[in-house]
């Protein structure tokens, strides 16, 4: 079964990668024909100008997901100036874990229901008419990675600092 989760979880990195790359060409090659239309032409590419505005959203999100299973986001552990033993440091991290897990869990119930609305809504972005649901289903998508990562690392502290 953890052989099966490795291997699930070694091809979402994958595909996540593969997603934010495409979506940083994307931004890359859209700005750069919008800039070049515009100069050349005097003419803005109508609704285009929020595309890569979107793209950067759908590459921020997904980045932030293998970055918390990386362990590369940023973290500002003050609490190591305040409580010295390791103990006390490790029952800490198993609180702001907890924390953690709860408030993404909380956030992406009100994800989904936003998303939900969106789709019933059928509301959709001003210049392309992307349907918003498709965004926020991207932002789930990364949010419930986030919680199954920080679920994993509470798991290895409450071990003893192990890997789970």
């Amino acid at each position: 079964m953890v052989n099966l989760f490795r291997t699930v979880d070694k091809y979402i990195v994958k595909l996540v990668s593969a997603g934010v790359t495409i979506a940083m060409i994307a931004i890359l090659g859209i700005t750069f024909i919008q800039v070049a239309v515009r100069f050349v032409f005097h003419v803005p590419i109508g609704g285009w100008d929020e595309m890569p505005m979107y793209m950067m959203l759908i590459g921020t999100w997904l980045t932030a997901a293998v970055n918390v299973k990386k362990k590369d986001h940023i973290t500002l552990d003050l609490y190591v100036l305040f409580i010295k033993g390791e103990k006390g440091q490790r029952i800490v991290r198993i609180i702001i874990s907890i924390l953690t897990v709860i408030t993404y869990v909380i956030f992406s119930y009100l994800l989904a229901e936003f998303m939900h609305y969106n789709f019933i809504k059928k509301a959709t972005t001003a210049g392309l008419s992307i349907p918003y649901w498709i965004i926020l289903a991207i932002m789930l998508f990364s949010v419930l990675l986030m919680i199954i990562y920080y679920a994993i690392e509470l798991v290895g502290e409450i071990r003893g600092g192990k890997t789970a």
